[in-house]
């Protein structure tokens, strides 16, 4: 579940006995007091909570029956399958010495030479 502002602030007031002010509310979010006001202002505009005293919020039925919905929802899908294969080691390093011009010419050292040494 990913777990989004609102989703904190209505877990914390939910598990909340007495109406919370915004520092307590905050605190228990993880959050800071500016983002928690702002979302506070737009789940009280939704019905999700309620404002029964100047500065103190708790949670409205339609606000325990959305945390529940969030809490049900299923997480997040991956998108589509990953097709990228991941090179092996020997590859990569067989790329690099060519491009270095390693095993290039007649004299030098076979890439696969040093390959099956850096191997063992």
């Amino acid at each position: 579940m990913v777990e989004t502002i609102r989703a904190k602030i209505l877990a914390v007031l939910a598990e909340a006995s007495a109406p919370l002010d915004i520092q307590a509310v905050a605190e228990g979010a993880g959050s800071q007091v500016k983002s928690v006001t702002e979302a506070l202002s737009r789940l009280n505009k939704d019905g999700y909570v309620d404002n029964p005293d100047k500065g103190f919020w708790q949670i409205k039925d339609a606000g325990k029956e959305e945390l529940d919905r969030i809490a049900e929802q299923e997480p997040p899908k991956l998108p589509g399958e990953i097709t990228e294969t991941v090179p092996l080691q020997s590859d990569l390093f067989r790329s690099i010495g060519k491009k270095l011009g390693i095993g290039t010419k007649k004299r030098d050292i076979r890439l696969d030479a040093i390959n099956s040494r850096v191997k063992a």
